[in-house]
């Protein structure tokens, strides 16, 4: 007596193929989350940082101001990547 998982039936390939189809998608969604919050945890980082340089420093209100919108501005427009660093890494 044959058992029907062992069978190569087109019903199981497709079993096996919606499985790893399955697995790949989900893989990769993980990642991309996994990726999102470190983005998040590294800018959150960079952010405190900046606060308590401010702070350990005491820099006036104005200047403060300007410095964490120089940070966001530029974090926004970057996503984080210090195209000087890439380049210094690269030598372009």
């Amino acid at each position: 007596m044959r058992s029907s998982l062992t069978d190569n039936s087109p019903k199981n390939n497709f079993c096996l193929i919606a499985a790893l189809m399955h697995a790949a998608i989900f893989g990769n969604v993980a990642a991309i989350i996994q990726k999102l919050y470190a983005n998040r945890v590294r800018y959150h980082s960079r952010a405190n940082e900046i606060k308590q340089f401010i702070r350990v420093h005491r820099i006036d209100q104005d200047l403060a101001n300007r410095l964490e919108d120089y940070f966001h501005t530029t974090w926004s427009l970057s996503g984080g990547v210090d195209t000087s660093e890439v380049c210094m890494l690269h030598k372009f």
